[in-house]
């Protein structure tokens, strides 16, 4: 799998410069801005239209545990999964989607739409990873992660900075801690500058 994060990270970046976007981002109305339709759904109801906008899945949708959300090529369209999911999870899973429609827009095809359970940690294939990262630098961008840190001098432990980071963030600890390890390896002067190491990982 080869992911060119650097291009991911400029896309996402022109993203938060185009609609002036502040953390935490809102994600749901960047969507509206950008003209992209969106609505939630039962399970049941998102894997009917998968299936009715995509046949082809039909063999694949019932073998899936729980899929989070898909964008409808056709109809250009985010359906959203509106059940058990955390308003965090339903979060990444937007800004998830509109990467696909920055990156991928005109090459995607059915497979590449979905978004599952167990992308965020072990994403399938380079177009689910580079969208995973998308989701990343947009809901966590780099510089009002930088500004953050100072508030790392005053928080004790790894779980104190990682749960108060991810509110400001209006993330999940797991999305939080995948991004600071991205943090980390592209900023490893400024991660040993605060020390983030011992306090973190």
């Amino acid at each position: 799998m080869n992911v060119d994060r650097g291009y991911v990270k400029k896309q996402a970046e022109a993203l938060i410069d185009k609609y002036t976007l502040t953390v935490p981002v809102k994600v749901f109305q960047l969507a509206d801005l950008m003209g992209v339709q969106w609505k939630t759904c039962t399970p049941l109801i998102l894997k009917k239209e998968l299936i009715k906008s995509h046949p082809k899945t039909k063999d694949h949708v019932d073998s899936w545990d729980s899929v989070l959300g898909f964008y409808d090529v056709n109809k250009k369209c985010v359906l959203l999964n509106e059940i058990d999911q955390p308003i965090t999870r339903q979060r990444f899973t937007m800004a998830h989607e509109i990467g696909h429609i920055v990156l991928h827009d005109s090459t995607l095809d059915p497979m590449h739409t979905i978004h599952l359970r167990s992308d965020l940690i072990q994403p399938r294939d380079t177009k689910e990873a580079e969208a995973n990262y998308f989701a990343g630098y947009l809901l966590v961008p780099d510089q009002a992660l930088e500004e953050k840190l100072k508030f790392t001098e005053v928080l004790s432990g790894a779980d104190t900075i990682v749960k108060s980071f991810s509110k400001m963030f209006a993330v999940s600890d797991e999305s939080l801690r995948v991004r600071l390890k991205t943090f980390k390896t592209d900023f490893p002067d400024v991660w040993n500058e605060y020390n983030l190491s011992a306090k973190i990982f």
